[in-house]
């Protein structure tokens, strides 16, 4: 039996290796979803739980809980993940969204945060290419 962070892995590299766009790209797409799971250099609770929360709940709900994540398990949507990553770009651009008002450690959250914007990109494509495969099989 797989423990849950083996399971919660095996599941992200299927997740992206399935559904990335070109097999160059799978490496990047793993890559910008792994440095997101890590969560702000800071330790800032509330960026990690509103931006790091969902994805590791996508990676692995299972997973998520069994490390006693201080994040929600809760597996987003496509329009929430699309919600969640327009949020983060205001909070990027503008140094505000609704709920934080400004980052507490601009220089490494920033930094976080951009790899965080690039995992909700992935994310989002794989979302939305599931969502055109399961179309395609309705339609055939």
């Amino acid at each position: 039996m797989k423990g849950f962070g083996e399971e919660g892995l095996l599941n992200l590299i299927n997740k992206v290796t399935s559904n990335s766009m070109e097999v160059c790209s799978h490496d990047r797409d793993l890559w910008y979803i792994i440095c997101a799971l890590r969560g702000p250099d800071n330790n800032d609770n509330e960026l990690k739980k509103k931006y790091t929360g969902p994805i590791r709940a996508w990676v692995s709900q299972d997973w998520n809980a069994m490390v006693g994540s201080t994040t929600n398990s809760k597996v987003f949507s496509l329009r929430e993940f699309k919600s969640l990553r327009s949020e983060l770009s205001d909070l990027i651009n503008y140094n505000e969204v609704k709920g934080i008002t400004q980052l507490k450690d601009t220089d490494s959250n920033s930094h976080y945060l951009s790899h965080t914007r690039l995992a909700l990109n992935v994310i989002i494509y794989i979302e939305i290419s599931k969502e055109e495969k399961a179309r395609e099989k309705v339609t055939d």
